[in-house]
Order: structure tokens, then C-alpha cells, then sequence
């Protein structure tokens, strides 16, 4: 029995399953069927509707698939007592542009403070840290919220995003979808606003794209073009 090994993930596209290695910052694809042929030999994988098919129709051994994602660090041996991989979240329902936006909103002095905090954080922990430390720092600061609804959470998430979106052009870097979606996380949660940050991938060609979401709703990108991603990691 194998498991993934710590800090990588995993989605089915359809013709392939891709894996992001975070310690190594890289992606790697593999062919649908040779990974339904491994599948039940892997703890935790949810099985897709062609796994047991595979597992019977395809005749090449997969020990040699098994012994180069080991080599390659994406699986490693089971231990008992690890947890499975948590569930991919369900995917997006809406985007900010589907949102009224309320009469009066505007950015105030303290907004202008702290979205440029955000992005001055955002932006230091891009250059000093690898991404995958910056994913243990969000994790561990995660916070729940003081909303009495999930109406008022997408509400009072949407007013700070769009505070963000008005303050964001006089921050000095690029539009990158990475910087922009971290810093918004950052700014989010010191307004006790437990967001998502969702990556995605693609193939033909291959790409890969993040953005935010909070209860199902894209705060920072449109939700159509969110659909031609498939999730593969949520923070």
C-alpha cells in the first residue's frame, strides 16, 4: 500500500491525473488508466467509476509506476493511523459580479492601511519563502468567523474585496494571479473572513491558476473562467 506524500496533491482531468509537488513547486501528469490500475493500492485515493475496470483490463504490472512516483517522491509507503487526503471543495456557484453592491461603498483610511499591508506581506513572502511554507502560514492561521449567516459572510467578504480591488492598482508589482489571490486571503482574514484559496489546472495546453472563494462564491476572478480549472489544492 502507498499514500501521497506530505504537501502533494492530486485531480483527475479525465484523460489524466495530475500532482503538485508544493516542496518542489512542480506539477506531473499521468495516464487516467495507469493511475485506475494503481488506485486501489493507494490509501485514501477515491476510486473513479473506471478504477475497478482498469484494474482488470490493464496488463501492464504497475510496480514500475509505483517505484517512479516513489522515486519521484509523490507517493511514499502507507502508515497506518495517516489520515486520507481531505476532499477537494465543491466547485464555485457564483463570482462577486453576480453580487449587489451595496450604496456608499468605499474605501476608507483604514482600508487603505490595511490592503497595502497585505500586499506588502503578500509580496515578502512570495520573495523570501518557498511556496510551500506560505501554505503552512496560511493553514495555521486560518480563523473562523463572527457572522451570524452565510449571507453576511458573503456579504462583508465581497464589500473588503472590492476595497482591495479599488486600493490594488497603486501597489507597485504586476497583476499575478498568485500575489494578487495570497494578498487578498491576507487582507480577508485580519477581517476574520475565512476564505479559500483554490488552485487550479488544465491541460492542452497545460496551466495552472489560483483565485479566491468564500462559501462558494469567486471574489477575485470570473466564475467562467474558473469552470476550466480543475481544483487540485484548497488552502
Amino acid at each position: 500500500m502507498y499514500q501521497l506524500s506530505p504537501f502533494v496533491f492530486a485531480c483527475t482531468t479525465g484523460r489524466n491525473c495530475m500532482f503538485l509537488d508544493l516542496r518542489q513547486d512542480r506539477y506531473l501528469s499521468v495516464p487516467q488508466e495507469l493511475i485506475d490500475a494503481l488506485a486501489p493500492q493507494i490509501h485514501g485515493w477515491q476510486l473513479s467509476s473506471h478504477a475497478h475496470e482498469a484494474r482488470a483490463t490493464v496488463r501492464a504490472d504497475t510496480d514500475p509506476l509505483a517505484e517512479d512516483m516513489l522515486a519521484a517522491g509523490i507517493l511514499r509507503p502507507y502508515q497506518r493511523g495517516t489520515a486520507a487526503p481531505p476532499p477537494q471543495p465543491p466547485p464555485a456557484t457564483a463570482d462577486l459580479t453576480s453580487l449587489r453592491s451595496p450604496d456608499g461603498d468605499s474605501s476608507s483610511a483604514n482600508s487603505w492601511m490595511s490592503v497595502l499591508s497585505a500586499l506588502a506581506s503578500a509580496d515578502c513572502a512570495l520573495r523570501l519563502l518557498p511556496l510551500w511554507r506560505i501554505v503552512v502560514r496560511i493553514s495555521a492561521h486560518a480563523q473562523s468567523t463572527g457572522m451570524d449567516s452565510k449571507a453576511d459572510l458573503v456579504s462583508t467578504a465581497g464589500r473588503l474585496t472590492r476595497s482591495f480591488r479599488e486600493i490594488r492598482p497603486w501597489y507597485p508589482r504586476d497583476y499575478l494571479c498568485l500575489f494578487d489571490s495570497l494578498a487578498l486571503t491576507l487582507y480577508l482574514y485580519r477581517h476574520d473572513i475565512r476564505s479559500r484559496l483554490i488552485f487550479g489546472v488544465r491541460e492542452d495546453p497545460f496551466a495552472a491558476h489560483c483565485w479566491v472563494q468564500c462559501c462558494g462564491v469567486v471574489l477575485n476572478e470570473h466564475i467562467d473562467r474558473t469552470h476550466l480549472y480543475t481544483p487540485i489544492m484548497a488552502v
